[in-house]
């Protein structure tokens, strides 16, 4: 069965939601595991996206590990999925801009990033079918610093009117890039998307089960399907120009939130969910001027 698929902090492996004996599509969930990967996509260079950040989590066993993404915004704040902060302690959670080297962020001058506390949506609920609302704010301990190039703010959208449906969107994210392999990419990944209405989305998760579209979400796939975010990528930033004519700017359009999956795998033939930024901003710009 394909499942919706989500990240969860409290596992190190994918959670599937399939049923016993099944093989269709269900919404996925996501482990804290190393299991983070864009598939097929390319290697960044330093700069190319400095505002993607690497969301870390300690454990005993494995000490310090990437988990999820996150976006710099306003020097002092980050954008995530509220999945990725859920019932976590904040001593438990770092973050890292400027890294393109998860084994050696040094060689980018890579910065680490104290965080002083969380918030996620007042109305998100883990357990809602189609998982709205899934975005939170971190707070960090002190600004980033944002002289250099490769550490810089993400752009909010300026209001609602741009739905983002044209082919100059990309997925950002650290970890394996071939689905195949049970390795992992050492290095930050990216990927061309495409924006979906979201009628034309929720026809193409029709049968995953538990999925369903809100106005909150923004959907993508890649052309043709078979890449984008999948484990570990969630809370990652979709940076999107204004049009495919229009490169002037790359604005946060989405937080990656789920994707439909089966087996342990991420299912990149269905749509690649996330939170649309821009219908959340008059939160945003309250907890964060």
């Amino acid at each position: 069965m394909i499942l919706l698929t989500l990240v969860t902090l409290t596992a190190s492996f994918c959670l599937g939601l399939a049923r016993p004996g099944g093989d269709l599509p269900t919404v996925k969930r996501h482990g804290l595991g190393p299991e983070s990967y864009i598939i097929g996509g390319e290697q960044a260079t330093s700069g190319q996206w400095p505002s993607a950040l690497s969301l870390e989590f300690f454990s005993l066993n494995n000490g310090w590990t990437h988990v999820c993404g996150a976006t710099l915004f306003r020097n002092q704040y980050a954008l995530t999925s509220a999945t990725c902060l859920l019932n976590n302690a904040v001593s438990d959670l770092r973050l890292r801009g400027g890294v393109i080297f998860r084994d050696n962020p040094g060689a980018t001058n890579g910065q680490l990033l104290p965080i002083a506390r969380y918030v996620v949506h007042p109305e998100f609920n883990l357990f809602v079918q189609g998982v709205p609302h899934d975005i939170g704010i971190i707070f960090l301990t002190f600004p980033a610093d944002t002289s250099a190039d490769n550490v810089q703010n993400a752009v909010l959208p300026p209001n609602t009117a741009n739905s983002f449906v044209h082919g100059n969107c990309f997925a950002v994210g650290y970890g394996r890039y071939i689905e195949e392999e049970n390795s992992f990419s050492n290095t930050l990944q990216w990927v061309r998307m495409f924006g979906l209405f979201n009628d034309d989305c929720a026809n193409r998760v029709q049968g995953v089960d538990q999925a369903r579209i809100y106005p909150g979400h923004y959907c993508l796939l890649s052309d043709p399907p078979g890449k984008g975010p999948c484990n570990g990528d969630v809370g990652s930033a979709i940076y999107c120009n204004p049009s495919a004519s229009d490169t002037s700017v790359l604005y946060v359009s989405g937080v990656v939130s789920w994707n439909a999956g089966s087996s342990g795998r991420c299912n990149l033939q269905f749509p690649i969910v996330t939170t649309r930024v821009s219908e959340y901003l008059e939160w945003i710009n309250d907890l964060a001027p």
